[in-house]
């Protein structure tokens, strides 16, 4: 987004939202398939680093167990590989555990996307 958008800096919070105000899980999964590589790794690393070790080799189908090991080590960064290769659905199941265990996290993924995605004016 171009920080002089104000028609885009207006409809921001909307840009997150689907139709019929979606929960967060489903607006940060939709934002995330739209951002660019390194934005998706870095805001699913955040997400990954909110995990504890047994939910990470549960939830999403256990599409982030190889987080698993990096997570005792410290916060574990996401390639952007492997931020690609989440699906959708596994990205809502990761961000609808993380609410319900850290929802303030949550809620700040929700406006740092409102300020990194594409200006849709162009």
């Amino acid at each position: 987004m171009t920080k002089d958008c104000s028609h885009c800096l207006d409809k921001a919070p909307d840009r997150l939202a689907s139709p019929a105000h979606a929960p967060a899980s489903v607006a940060i999964a939709s934002a995330l398939e739209r951002a660019h590589p390194p934005l998706r790794a870095r805001l699913l690393s955040r997400l990954v680093a909110a995990v504890g070790p047994l939910a990470l080799a549960v939830v999403g189908g256990g599409a982030f167990a190889k987080y698993v090991r990096r997570a005792r080590g410290g916060a574990p960064a996401v390639s952007a590989d492997d931020a690609a290769a989440a699906t959708a659905r596994q990205v809502r199941e990761l961000v609808r555990y993380v609410q319900q265990a850290n929802p303030m996290l949550v809620t700040q993924l929700m406006r740092d996307l409102t300020g990194e995605l594409p200006c849709d004016c162009q």
